[in-house]
């Protein structure tokens, strides 16, 4: 497993206020799925990850499905992290569509 080198991630379920028990259990399993992908991330991932919350307003970046967070690990899988800002946004974009 990785070691990252920084502020750590946290990775957990958003907007499950007044949803049905069923969907917030989804939700639930969907977020333990993505802590596990970030824990198994490269360093060099988990980098980008951070970047990208630095750069986002609100410093949090939500992934809406678990498939769009695994397209960014994958179209980041043999990424430096010492990419530049506008390649790091087209790689988050192409992971939004």
């Amino acid at each position: 497993m990785p070691t990252m080198v920084g502020p750590p991630l946290g990775v957990g379920p958003t907007g499950v206020f007044g949803v049905p028990r069923a969907e917030r259990d989804r939700i639930a399993v969907e977020s333990a799925k993505a802590a596990v992908l970030v824990t198994n991330a490269s360093v060099a991932q988990q980098a980008l990850l951070v970047r990208l919350v630095r750069a986002a307003p609100d410093k949090k970046v939500q992934f809406t499905f678990l498939t769009t967070l695994e397209l960014f690990l994958a179209a980041t899988e043999n990424a430096d992290q010492n990419i530049t800002d506008e390649e790091l946004a087209t790689l988050w974009e192409a992971a939004l569509k």
